[in-house]
C-alpha cells in the first residue's frame, strides 16, 4: 500500500514539473516575441511569472532597454551569482552600463560622482571575472 501511495505522488509530482516546465517554455517564447518588437512592457510581465534567474536577467535587460536603469541595476544585483561567470560577466557589464547612464542623466555632483564610482567598480568587477578587450577600452 505505501508503495503505491510514494508512486502516486512520484507521478503527480513529475506531472507538475512537466507542466512547469511547459509554462517555462511558452513564457519564454511569448516573451522572445515581445522583446524583439520592443514590447518591453509586456515582456517584463511574462518575466514575473517565472522565478528562473535568467528570465530575470532577461526582465533587466528591458527595463535597461527602457532607460529604467535603477530598476535594471535591482534586478541585475538580485541575480548576481559567482557560480556562473559568463553571466557575472555579462551582468557586471550591464550594471556599468546602466550606472553610465544614469551618470549621464544627472546633474547633481554628488549623484554624478557615486554613479561613475560605482560603474567603474563593476567594470572592474567585469574584468576580473573575464578579460574582454572592449570593456577594458571602455574602462580607459
Amino acid at each position: 500500500m505505501n508503495k503505491k501511495i510514494i508512486l502516486f505522488f512520484i507521478i503527480i509530482w513529475a506531472l507538475i514539473l512537466n507542466v512547469f516546465s511547459f509554462k517555462s517554455f511558452y513564457y519564454n517564447f511569448i516573451w522572445s516575441n515581445f522583446y524583439d518588437n520592443k514590447l518591453y512592457d509586456l515582456s517584463i510581465w511574462y518575466f514575473e511569472k517565472s522565478w528562473n534567474l535568467e528570465w530575470i536577467y532577461n526582465k533587466s535587460n528591458s527595463l535597461y532597454k527602457q532607460k529604467k536603469y535603477e530598476e535594471a541595476i535591482k534586478n541585475y544585483l538580485s541575480i548576481l551569482s559567482k557560480d556562473n561567470n559568463y553571466i557575472d560577466f555579462n551582468i557586471n557589464n550591464n550594471i556599468w552600463n546602466s550606472y553610465f547612464r544614469l551618470w549621464e542623466s544627472v546633474e547633481d555632483i554628488s549623484k554624478i560622482i557615486d554613479y561613475w564610482e560605482k560603474s567603474i567598480s563593476y567594470y572592474r568587477n567585469a574584468l576580473n571575472i573575464k578579460y574582454d578587450e572592449e570593456t577594458k577600452q571602455n574602462l580607459e
